[in-house]
């Protein structure tokens, strides 16, 4: 394919009149590319076409394509500047090779090169609009794939204006790599072509990235970050965390949630295998977030990346901060459930004396405590799907009815989900009593953060019995403790409808 550089090229319609030919101008970049990129720089082919880029070059040193500048921005960048950025990167790869092409006029071809080089600089590499970056980036990688470093330091001083821009790029560069700014207008992300450029001109060209889940060390992805270093545990505010199964994803939240991790500094090549796993653009976007660092030495605020699902989520699948890391979350599934409770221990005082024993002073009676009686790990908020009603006379409660679960109807409970361990709520079923009359029944109310979430019931539907004052206060306190926003006229409203409920043998 030999080059033909055609200035201002015109065509003529089948009506006779001429107009600009567009598909030259395609044309010459498509040949422009196809030797800078493709053709060895010792061939025939190559060495035929450096005569024509040098005879084409005019007296300001660009290679354009068109005669007038005066047209519009997107054009003289297309038709003037890229042009002769092609045509200089094509030298430098001359250059480099010493073609045979160059052997008896080196000083014209490095004139020429030169020159060309310093008419770069009137744009300093940018595009045109909403691509200027892109193309910026595009067309330094283009410079660079040429030898353009290699050149630099075989010829340095050969254009000092050219090296004076391009470090100031590359500088820019890295600045926005350590400020996540690498996302630009329409969702171009050119965070790894600057991290790329960065990286080849010997500069830092990491970027920080806040990992939450599988890629923390110690998980099952950790291995991807292998090499990139550790800046400390770290701590994302106005996002929360949630269970998608075998791993998790944060979405933003104004509800003052937060989501616990790690900040990494990673290098274009770990960044590029990270957007394969998370499947940026699809699954997850990566995008800018700033995140509480805690240092060896000082807690610190750094902009960094971070994957955000972009997906919807149930609010069931939120994972409480008291479960977090992700780490934690997973260790937890092999030691802990969830212990929903409906009844008396919807008061966390209450619920406390059969962990940790002693007087409950609702009731007057002294419990003994569990073997282990250490604090649930956290305790939230759970709506059931089924009904309470009071049945039963329970011996705690002056014969008074205690509080059971319909499971063989549909309804609305407002539960509590105490996270306990696997000892302590066995310990709990046989303190409430494990006989089909009392709360032989168990009952799985699915999971939270992948923890199986369970309560106990009945066997059969027991004899409805009112609760005593004592009782129902309890639950009142209980339910206005773990709903707060509820307030008390409707927690009154809810303990009517309990006790409305009726159900028999």
């Amino acid at each position: 394919m030999a080059l033909t550089l055609i200035r201002d090229p015109r065509t003529t319609t089948p009506d006779g009149a001429e107009r600009i030919d567009f598909g030259a101008f395609e044309r010459m970049g498509r040949e422009l590319a196809h030797l800078r990129d493709e053709v060895p720089a010792k061939s025939e082919e190559f060495e035929d076409a450096l005569d024509e880029i040098v005879d084409f070059q005019r007296e300001d040193g660009s290679f354009s394509l068109v005669s007038d500048y005066r047209i519009e921005s997107d054009s003289r960048v297309e038709y003037v500047y890229r042009p002769s950025y092609a045509c200089c990167q094509i030298l430098v790869k001359a250059v480099l090779s010493g073609s045979e092409g160059l052997v008896n006029g080196i000083d014209e071809f490095l004139d020429a090169l030169r020159r060309g080089l310093a008419f770069c600089c009137g744009r300093s590499l940018a595009g045109h609009g909403y691509e200027s970056e892109r193309q910026q980036v595009e067309d330094l990688r283009n410079f660079m794939s040429a030898g353009y470093l290699r050149l630099a330091h075989a010829r340095p001083g050969l254009c000092p204006e050219f090296d004076e821009m391009v470090h100031g790029i590359v500088a820019g560069y890295e600045r926005r790599l350590r400020d996540c700014a690498t996302v630009f207008g329409f969702g171009t992300d050119l965070t790894l072509g600057m991290s790329d450029v960065v990286e080849a001109f010997g500069g830092d060209g990491r970027v920080a990235v806040f990992v939450y889940g599988t890629l923390m060390e110690g998980a099952s992805r950790a291995g991807a970050l292998e090499g990139c270093a550790h800046l400390g545990s770290a701590r994302l505010d106005g996002h929360a965390l949630y269970d998608l199964g075998e791993f998790p994803g944060i979405r933003p939240s104004d509800d003052g949630g937060c989501v616990l991790g790690e900040l990494r500094l990673v290098d274009a090549r770990h960044l590029d295998e990270l957007d394969r796993i998370e499947g940026s653009g699809r699954l997850f976007d990566r995008a800018p977030v700033d995140v509480v660092v805690a240092g060896a030495t000082r807690t610190f605020t750094r902009r960094a990346f971070a994957y955000v699902y972009r997906g919807e989520v149930a609010p069931w699948r939120r994972v409480p901060e008291a479960l977090q890391p992700w780490t934690r979350t997973v260790s937890l599934r092999r030691t802990h459930v969830w212990y929903v409770a409906y009844g008396s221990c919807l008061l966390r005082e209450r619920f406390m004396r059969y962990l940790a024993g002693g007087v409950c002073a609702d009731n007057g009676r002294e419990y003994e405590p569990c073997s282990d009686p250490t604090p649930p790990v956290c305790d939230v908020p759970f709506i059931i799907g089924h009904s309470v009603y009071f049945g039963n006379r329970s011996r705690s409660w002056g014969g008074a009815g205690a509080a059971f679960l319909d499971v063989d109807h549909d309804g609305i409970a407002h539960g509590r989900a105490y996270l306990i361990t696997r000892e302590q709520y066995e310990w709990v079923r046989n303190k409430e009593g494990r006989s089909a009359d009392w709360y032989g029944r168990e009952v799985n109310l699915g999971s939270l953060a992948g923890i199986p979430a369970v309560t106990f019931t009945s066997e059969k539907p027991r004899p409805s019995n009112a609760p005593s004052a004592a009782y129902l206060d309890v639950v009142r306190r209980g339910m206005e403790e773990a709903y707060p926003a509820l307030g008390r006229d409707v927690v009154s409203e809810l303990l009517l409808d309990m006790c409305a409920q009726r159900r028999e043998d």
